[in-house]
């Protein structure tokens, strides 16, 4: 009689769908940026009929089976000693009787050496953010938001690192709105500095260089750019509420924090590299525009992470993705911190050469 194997088990209990075709789901929706509405409309013309609810559940299913090594990755980070934190918008809701019934919620953006972790949250307050860093110690990078400032007033062990690209943003403003010639002085202090870090950049210095050459000379500059901005400050004729008056009060307010950078090798000169992670996001926007429900919110964080972590680490989402999911029901859950994008790689090394062996 003819025998037929037994069928592998499902990756999502009680469907048949493959890993194939749910890693090209996730990857045609949060790397292409693809809605789930017009993956739809394509399978349909490919003659495969898939509801786009059927499609939200597949995603949310995935993201639940991710979700442990997600939470890995978060406590990966938070044990590190530097991070990198920004925040972006994102709509949650859905129609209903043909009125849109959005609220306004937001992804938290953390970066460190571990990857890049997104946390939904309903709104962009202090209580939202507080407990995930409540126990953290050492530095945060980011930009004038005042929740950063109080978090490092809150808890002492949070040292806050301010961003000069948010400082030479205040500027341009300045230099736009009528103050040109004194805002202009302002950037090339702020120039200055920069060329320093394209110097470090180009020359590919180990950290004991970076120090050695921030010291020699980006210090110099910060200290007569801080003389400069204080003769201006003091200046009767400066109305505090022109954008250029705006721009030294906001320099000045935390010069200490942006020269913290000066100081230590392993931190940068603004926060750009976590608005590089939130970039992906803000493009899919445009295309998905809101996150149907607060569950998919937080399946789009889980994803939006991994996949972030996965371009930080430099390997390929669909190969991560592809065999995370293939061994994460039967992965011992103690050694989950394994399936991180920054450790992947060497894991699956690893794991070859104990099967050869």
């Amino acid at each position: 009689s003819l025998k037929s194997p037994a069928l592998p088990p499902a990756v999502i209990e009680g469907t048949t769908v493959d890993i194939s075709f749910l890693v090209y789901l996730l990857i045609a929706k949060y790397v292409w940026h693809l809605p789930l509405y017009r993956q739809e409309q394509i399978l349909k013309a490919q003659g495969i009929k898939i509801s786009r609810d059927t499609l939200i559940r597949y995603v949310i299913a995935v993201a639940s089976l991710l979700k442990p090594i997600y939470q890995a990755l978060g406590a990966a980070l938070f044990e590190g000693n530097h991070l990198f934190g920004d925040e972006t918008p994102v709509l949650v809701g859905k129609k209903s009787l043909e009125k849109k019934r959005y609220t306004e919620s937001w992804f938290w953006a953390f970066l460190g050496d571990s990857g890049c972790a997104f946390y939904h949250a309903p709104s962009r307050a202090f209580k939202e953010v507080a407990p995930l860093l409540s126990s953290y110690s050492g530095y945060m990078q980011s930009d004038g938001y005042n929740v950063y400032e109080k978090l490092s007033r809150d808890y002492p062990e949070i040292t806050l690192v301010s961003c000069w690209a948010h400082a030479r943003r205040k500027f341009i403003d300045a230099e736009k709105g009528g103050n040109a010639p004194e805002a202009t002085e302002a950037l090339r202090y702020i120039r200055a500095l920069y060329k320093v870090e394209a110097r470090i950049r180009e020359r590919e210095l180990k950290p004991p260089y970076i120090l050695k050459l921030r010291q020699r000379f980006s210090r110099k500059i910060l200290r007569l750019f801080e003389r400069w901005l204080k003769s201006k400050a003091s200046d009767p004729n400066l109305l505090p509420k022109t954008l250029f008056g705006v721009a030294i009060n906001y320099a000045l307010k935390r010069w200490q924090a942006l020269c913290l950078y000066t100081t230590n090798p392993v931190l940068a000169i603004d926060s750009n590299a976590v608005e590089r992670e939130i970039r992906p996001i803000a493009l899919g926007k445009k295309n998905w525009l809101f996150c149907a429900s607060e569950t998919g919110a937080e399946a789009s964080a889980i994803i939006y992470s991994l996949i972030a972590s996965c371009r930080l680490a430099k390997i390929d989402p669909s190969d991560y993705l592809t065999d995370v999911l293939d061994r994460i029901s039967s992965y011992p859950a103690s050694k989950v911190i394994d399936l991180i994008p920054a450790r992947w790689s060497n894991t699956i090394n690893n794991l070859s050469v104990e099967a050869a062996a």
